[in-house]
């Protein structure tokens, strides 16, 4: 059985020297243990899919527009989303000190990095939600924020055929992704 998690997305990015933060606001589609699926549809339409060993990205009409291997940089910010959307909180333990804290139903993280490379990069992570993670912030080392809100979230326990081109390692082959 696939876990599959969808919902939409409302991203503000906080840049040094920048007066007003980009938005962007789509649709997202998480497949555990798999990957994540980006649709961003204002201001512009983009859609990538994020994997463990290469990252998809897809022309508006939903073909494959380029499937590249991601360097090592590129892996461990990979693992990191992926680890922050499933709660894996093991492989963010490698990765950073943990602060938790919980309020009835509603809880909340901060992620600081405990390993140097990861600092070269990320200052903190802050998540809050309830069954599922409702919001993150990204602070950069650079002190650029990111933060990234999720509503009209739906659980399915099986994958949904319409996205499952989005998440086969062959993108370009019939899919048949595996139920567990």
């Amino acid at each position: 059985m696939d876990e599959f998690i969808q919902g939409r997305f409302q991203q503000e990015k906080h840049l040094k020297g920048f007066s007003f933060p980009i938005q962007t606001e789509g649709t997202f589609a998480y497949l555990k243990e798999k990957g994540v699926l980006w649709q961003a549809q204002k201001p512009f339409v983009r859609s990538v899919t994020y994997l463990a060993d290469q990252t998809l990205t897809w022309k508006p009409d939903g073909t494959l527009e380029s499937a590249q291997k991601p360097d090592m940089m590129e892996r461990r910010i990979s693992e990191i989303i992926m680890a922050l959307l499933s709660g894996n909180r093991s492989i963010l333990e490698k990765q950073f000190t943990i602060e938790e804290t919980k309020q009835e139903n509603q809880w909340q993280l901060i992620l600081q990095p405990s390993q140097i490379v990861v600092k070269k990069v990320l200052s903190e992570i802050h998540l809050s939600g309830r069954d599922f993670v409702q919001h993150i912030k990204v602070v950069s080392a650079s002190g650029d924020q990111t933060i990234i809100k999720f509503d009209q979230l739906t659980h399915h326990d099986n994958l949904p055929g319409d996205y499952c081109a989005y998440f086969s390692s062959s993108p370009a082959l019939p899919c048949a992704m595996s139920s567990h």
